[in-house]
């Protein structure tokens, strides 16, 4: 079988909306969206995030984001706290409803996707890993769109 660019971007995209529906099916009954926790998993692995550093690394637009930051610090999800050294920049932090509800997401999440690697052997994986990855890199140094 001969593939071709349109059927490997068919297949990404395919992919791509069965794991956003597997992870909305997973996130529904915690009351969140797949961005919500981006945002919950972004504050749980660094020690203060900025909406930028968000927006960026979840590919969400700013205004977007902080929406979002919004309805979670409203939730006690996320607190806000201002930096020191330029009181204009906030950093997000989970606050421990927050932490403890990002666990709990976090097991449910792992349960889920690690049906999609059942079966696949590890060398595949890496293989799956590094093609993606080269092709976000094109695709990201300028592809028309």
């Amino acid at each position: 079988m001969t593939l071709n660019a349109m059927d490997i971007s068919r297949l990404i995209n395919r992919l791509a909306v069965s794991v956003s529906r597997m992870a909305g099916g997973a996130l529904s009954p915690f009351g969140v969206s797949p961005l919500d926790y981006g945002i919950l998993e972004a504050c749980r692995d660094a020690d203060g995030v900025t909406g930028v550093a968000l927006s960026e690394s979840l590919m969400a637009d700013t205004s977007v984001i902080s929406r979002r930051v919004n309805a979670l610090v409203e939730a006690g999800l996320v607190s806000r706290t201002r930096m020191t050294d330029d009181r204009r920049k906030v950093l997000l932090h989970l606050t421990d409803e927050g932490r403890t509800l990002t666990r709990r997401i976090a097991e449910e999440m792992r349960a889920r996707e690690s049906v999609l690697v059942e079966g696949v052997v590890e060398d595949d994986l890496r293989v799956f890993a590094s093609v993606g990855r080269r092709m976000m890199e094109k695709v990201e140094a300028g592809a028309p769109g």
